[in-house]
């Protein structure tokens, strides 16, 4: 009967509004767990990017860290200058491009004439003083290109990169004259400073410590005839 259609027909419509209320229900609960799931996943971004930042804040700082401890470490601590470390470190490098390119290289190895003598008349501590005042006037008259260090003591070493021994006996002439001439005072007394160097440039069939060797041969001899002088190897053969 027409009735029991309308009837039938109410039922539906009630099932299907029942049916479209779970369904919506269902995609609100569905896009608030979504959402939830979006704000979480962004929070876990944000905080992925801020320990990241922080971890490259922490790399940047250890990387210079390190750095600093490398630059210390390869530093003379009374002079500033390089130590026996970074010379040795150099002259291997500085030995490698000489065997690529064979551009003339020579060692100058340099010793404070009487230091001993410096030390007992005036104390540690004007002796001290001679060896960065030497140390400045190193720095301050090499070329750019060149490389010097305190080797230990009153030594210092100096690799004049492009010079053969001729060119080297130049620059450490000019070396020499300018600390003889130098004004060394303790106090107000003024100290008597020379210095006497070696010269060997690199040469064929000699290793690192030979090319040393040799310069170190010079500077024996240097001090030998009487010091305050510069002697190259070829100069012991003449």
């Amino acid at each position: 009967s027409s009735m029991q259609r309308v009837g039938d027909l109410e039922q539906l419509k009630m099932e299907v509004s029942e049916a479209l209320g779970q369904i919506s229900k269902h995609m609100e609960s569905y896009r608030f767990d979504e959402e939830r799931r979006h704000q979480e996943a962004d929070t876990r971004l944000a905080q992925l990017n801020e320990r990241l930042q922080s971890l490259e804040h922490e790399t940047a700082t250890l990387r210079g860290r390190i750095r600093e401890q490398r630059d210390q470490a390869l530093r003379d601590a009374l002079t500033g200058i390089n130590n026996r470390l970074a010379y040795d470190e150099r002259i291997e490098q500085e030995y490698g491009r000489w065997k690529r390119f064979r551009e003339p290289i020579s060692l100058l190895v340099w010793d404070v004439d009487h230091f001993k003598k410096i030390n007992d008349t005036f104390g540690h501590q004007a002796g001290d003083k001679v060896l960065m005042a030497i140390a400045k006037l190193f720095v301050a008259q090499i070329r750019e290109a060149d490389f010097v260090a305190r080797y230990g003591g009153e030594e210092f070493v100096v690799l004049a990169t492009g010079a053969t021994s001729a060119t080297a006996l130049i620059l450490a002439e000019k070396l020499r004259q300018k600390i003889e001439s130098s004004q060394f005072k303790h106090g107000d007394v003024l100290v008597p400073v020379t210095v006497s160097c070696g010269i060997a440039e690199f040469s064929e069939g000699l290793s690192v410590e030979e090319i040393f060797a040799e310069a170190d041969r010079a500077l024996y001899h240097a001090k030998q005839q009487g010091r305050n002088r510069c002697l190259r190897v070829e100069d012991l053969e003449a």
